[in-house]
């Protein structure tokens, strides 16, 4: 947890009270699940994603569906094998009606507790929709990874420039952003190795975050705040 974070517990709530309490919250904090969202429109290949990153096939035993229509109708989740920590949430389509642009900060996303981090997936290309989609996650503070789905089907010799031209276009939105080319034919190719370095890398940052956020909310609900602090509330 971030050391301001720290100070502002300590300041706010009255940590000697409800010993059994504060124990609750301690053991809620051990056993915090990192939420990692994988979405975008419907057919871009997040469930095959999903099981690239959990190390499986598509189809194989404990698998995320997959198929060339909706297969994600709901929310699911899917603890990862290695990382006990970490829960990848398959996300429906989004965008299938009205557009990614019509989707509210309040839709985004469609989970019983909002996700830490997203990974965005776009089919062949940066849409607009996507960008859109990017900034709405950002204006949330949410972290989020841009990927390029379904790239076996760009020239190989074209995949340069697509991928230039992409963080060009985020970079134009005033966010820096890598964009990772994946393909669901090339599960162990192209960006997908670095894409899973780059995340397990990043891994002890996302969980900070979420936990700076997380723990004074869990605080609030099971420790009551300083006397002294609620009189000039």
């Amino acid at each position: 947890m971030e050391c301001q974070s720290c100070v502002y517990i300590s300041a706010v709530f009255d940590l000697t009270e409800h010993p059994s309490r504060l124990l609750s919250v301690l053991n809620a904090m051990e056993h915090f699940k990192l939420a990692i969202g994988v979405l975008g429109v419907t057919g871009c290949g997040s469930s095959s994603l999903i099981n690239a990153l959990l190390g499986l096939t598509d189809g194989a035993e404990g698998s995320a569906p997959t198929g060339i229509t909706e297969t994600t109708k709901e929310p699911v989740a899917y603890s990862h094998p290695t990382l006990p920590n970490v829960v990848l949430w398959d996300l429906p389509g989004v965008g299938a009606i009205g557009g990614l642009s019509s989707l509210s900060s309040a839709e985004v996303p469609a989970v019983p507790n909002p996700c830490d981090v997203y990974i965005l997936l776009c089919p062949l290309r940066l849409t607009h929709d996507c960008l859109n989609l990017l900034q709405s996650l950002q204006a949330l503070g949410k972290e989020c990874y841009l990927v390029l789905s379904k790239m076996d089907q760009v020239d190989e010799e074209d995949l340069k420039e697509v991928k230039g031209w992409s963080e060009k276009a985020v970079e134009q939105l005033g966010l820096h952003r890598a964009v990772f080319l994946v393909s669901a034919l090339q599960p162990e190719g192209m960006d997908l190795p670095k894409l899973k370095d780059t995340l397990c890398s990043a891994l002890p940052h996302h969980r900070r975050v979420a936990l700076a956020s997380y723990v004074p909310k869990l605080l609030e609900q099971n420790v009551q705040k300083r006397p002294d602090l609620c009189k000039t509330m």
